[in-house]
């Protein structure tokens, strides 16, 4: 509960303040219910209610950066979800300005996010780089169109490459693509 939850950022203040910090901010927010998906997730299109958890997150960072004291860099920091690239541009911009005011972060820190192609252009991959990611990582699951439609996640492979084309002529550090094997209609053959 949170008693644990505070004794556990006292504990770790009192016993490793210099230790470089890893935190991970999950975004639940998607526009669509992808079939596989087992994620803590809200399917939505009302910005309305990502604004309002995005408050939220803002005051528990500043709860947990309070009670850790710290002035230990944040080392990595990763995005996850739902589709974090849900979030609009300035919901994402100030998410990142809030971790950023309350953690300070190494000068090589990994900053990385999870991106659903389908809601993604080469102009967010730009305001993502802006803001300090360097590593991204392409939720594709599948390339084949019969999968893609069984699990509710179409995304041509043509739409990919380009993000990925993007993502690499920006600077990315890392690029990714995740893949799910055992959907349904997929074979060993066609994965």
């Amino acid at each position: 509960g949170p008693a644990d939850y505070v004794q556990a950022l006292i504990t770790r203040r009192e016993t490793r303040p210099r230790d470089p910090l890893s935190l991970y901010v999950h975004v639940p927010f998607c526009n669509t219910l992808c079939f596989y998906c087992a994620c803590n997730k809200v399917i939505t299109q009302d910005h309305g209610r990502s604004a309002k958890y995005i408050r939220y997150v803002a005051r528990e960072i500043d709860i947990v950066s309070s009670i850790l004291e710290s002035d230990a860099p944040v080392a990595q920091l990763h995005l996850g979800g739902g589709t974090p690239t849900f979030l609009a541009r300035d919901e994402m911009s100030s998410l990142i300005g809030h971790l950023r005011g309350a953690f300070p972060f190494a000068a090589d820190a990994e900053v990385s996010i999870e991106v659903d192609p389908r809601t993604a252009s080469a102009e967010r991959l730009q305001h993502l780089a802006a803001l300090g990611f360097n590593r991204i990582s392409f939720g594709v699951q599948d390339f084949d169109a019969q999968v893609q439609q069984a699990v509710h996640r179409v995304q041509p492979y043509e739409q990919v490459e380009a993000l990925m084309g993007s993502a690499r002529q920006i600077g990315f550090a890392s690029i990714n693509v995740d893949l799910i094997y055992g959907l349904p209609r997929q074979t060993p053959e066609s994965f």
